[in-house]
């Protein structure tokens, strides 16, 4: 079973979306994730998702994040990826995805909550 997926919407200090998630992205999960974010997305231009409280990626959480990579493109947003685990981040080496990604290391200061959305 799937630990709870959790996300959180926040506006950050230049005002970017910050997308805090936390949980498992799995098959359980991913397409939650993946609506979640193309929502953000088609209302900001700017989208950071948080990825420090997730626990585990398998390839569906891992599509999710991809499509939606895809999506910002498209539509000449900016999509990064921030505090990444590691073992997130060993997922996205050895798929070859980590280089699709803008990688940030560590979160910002002053961040306030938009929304906060439903739990999986």
């Amino acid at each position: 079973m799937s630990e709870e997926l959790s996300i959180t919407v926040a506006a950050g200090p230049g005002g970017e979306a910050v997308v805090s998630v936390s949980g498992e992205l799995d098959i359980a999960t991913g397409e939650e994730l993946r609506d979640r974010l193309s929502q953000v997305l088609a209302h900001h231009g700017d989208v950071v998702v948080d990825l420090a409280g997730v626990t585990f990626l398998d390839c569906s959480g891992l599509r999710a994040l991809l499509a939606v990579r895809q999506q910002a493109a498209r539509a000449h947003a900016r999509l990064r990826l921030r505090a990444v685990p590691a073992a997130v981040d060993r997922i996205l080496r050895v798929t070859g995805a980590r280089s699709a990604f803008v990688i940030e290391a560590a979160p910002v200061a002053g961040v306030r909550s938009l929304v906060t959305a439903a739990r999986v």
